[in-house]
């Protein structure tokens, strides 16, 4: 994170006869107008939009009609940013542990969940994760393995797909089933991976 930030700051530097101060200014206040909004539709698969969601019938996160941006509840972003902040710690502890890579996959695909706009083409940063997880499927226990099977084949289907008999069930079933990438990754990222590898005595790929 210090040397996404350190970059941030020199490519801004490199800019600035192209780029002036002003347009990053104007960028940022829109980020700030931004920070308290999320869409309903479930094209959304961050965690505050399967939150909001729960507020709203189907029909209005279903049909995309220009009335999904909402604002968030602060009731809403408190137990959000409660749930990352908890799985973040947990991805910290794995870290101490000498699970590096476990808790550098997992805290990209964190990123997705926690944006409040987690689009299909967002959840690209999964990818490690599902590789990780897929390679450990080697020696997982049989029900872990079908566990990680099962979230890889719900990651499959696109995001906005809508499922003709989900649609006659009720809103929060229907909420579930099309909320699938937010916990396909959380799963993947609760799911322990078993050490199969070492890159030195004291620190595991796993």
């Amino acid at each position: 994170m210090v040397w996404s930030v350190a970059a941030a700051a020199l490519f801004i530097g490199v800019l600035l006869p192209v780029v002036p101060v002003a347009s990053y200014s104007a960028y940022l206040d829109v980020l700030r107008a931004r920070g308290s909004k999320t869409a309903i539709h479930i094209t959304n698969q961050s965690l505050v939009a399967f939150v909001e969601r729960l507020k709203h019938p189907p029909e209005k996160f279903l049909n995309w009609t220009g009335e999904q941006a909402v604002t968030v509840g602060a009731t809403e972003q408190v137990l959000s940013w409660i749930v990352v902040i908890a799985i973040a710690a947990l991805l910290a502890g794995r870290a101490r542990r000498g699970q590096q890579t476990a808790a550098a996959a997992g805290t990209i695909a964190l990123i997705a969940i926690a944006a409040p706009l987690g689009w299909g083409h967002t959840y690209v940063m999964i990818l490690p994760l599902v590789m990780a997880q897929a390679i450990a499927m080697s020696e997982a226990p049989p029900l872990r393995a079908l566990a990680i099977a099962a979230c890889v084949a719900g990651l499959m289907i696109p995001a906005g797909k809508r499922v003709s008999f989900v649609e006659e069930a009720p809103a929060l079933i229907q909420n579930l089933f099309y909320s699938r990438y937010l916990f396909a990754s959380l799963a993947l990222i609760l799911l322990p991976l078993p050490d199969i590898g070492r890159t030195t005595k004291k620190e595991k790929y796993f």
